[in-house]
């Protein structure tokens, strides 16, 4: 069984029900939030993946992943709020693959949060745990199987990647933009300096869609892994 999480574009979303105490209540199937995330940095990106410490102007590739979550501790226990894990991973086209990663990690706050917070998401995404173990409960699944389903339907998770095209040789600081993006909508990146790179290079100035609507859907019809 599966959560779907579907990012609605703004011709798509004919209304927003906001997260209000019993308006999630009254969404059987869904819950629908808007997220403002603010302009994020991955710089100096710290880690030293591979390969030596110099690019070489190998026209580098660079990677900048988003991910939205519910994160496990070290225990496995599911934690009570969302996180956003933002990445950067900058390696080396030719040569010895030379590739740093830099990644940061930030707590979803009430802050990013438009007309909700993240108290009613935690019980938006309870009560859909709740429906999950009512709708599949007396089919002969065990407990133990029927709470492990409905957990991982209870799972938020949606992840964009953004690979910006970086030239041979640039060595300057430069903005790539992801036309229709979901979550990411550009990254200024310095991929490379002359002479050793470790500690210089990473991302800045990374933006999101202004107003990012995300349905979590848990319709019974969605529910199959």
């Amino acid at each position: 069984m599966d959560a779907t999480i579907r990012i609605l574009g703004t011709a798509g979303l004919v209304a927003l029900v906001l997260l209000l105490p019993g308006a999630a209540r009254g969404q059987r199937n869904s819950c629908l939030f808007t997220l403002k995330i603010p302009t994020l940095h991955v710089f100096p990106l710290m880690r030293h993946v591979r390969g030596d410490e110099d690019m070489e102007g190998h026209r580098p590739r660079i990677d900048v992943e988003a991910l939205i979550h519910q994160p496990k501790s070290e225990k496995g226990r599911r934690a009570k709020n969302l996180r956003l894990d933002l990445s950067v991973r900058i390696a080396e086209f030719k040569g010895d693959g030379t590739a740093f990663l830099g990644t940061r990690s930030f707590w979803i706050s009430d802050r990013w949060l438009a007309g909700g917070s993240t108290r009613q998401i935690q019980e938006c995404l309870a009560e859909r745990y709740r429906d999950c173990i009512k709708a599949f409960g007396g089919n002969g699944r065990s407990e133990a199987a029927l709470k492990a389903r409905c957990g991982r339907a209870a799972e938020w998770r949606v992840r964009e990647i953004f690979r910006p095209e970086a030239a041979a040789g640039n060595r300057k600081w430069t903005t790539y933009e992801k036309p229709g993006a979901k979550l990411l909508t550009s990254a200024e990146c310095l991929s490379d300096v002359r002479g050793a790179d470790a500690g210089k290079l990473g991302c800045r100035n990374i933006t999101f869609r202004p107003a990012i609507k995300i349905n979590v859907n848990f319709g019974g019809q969605k529910l199959r892994r």
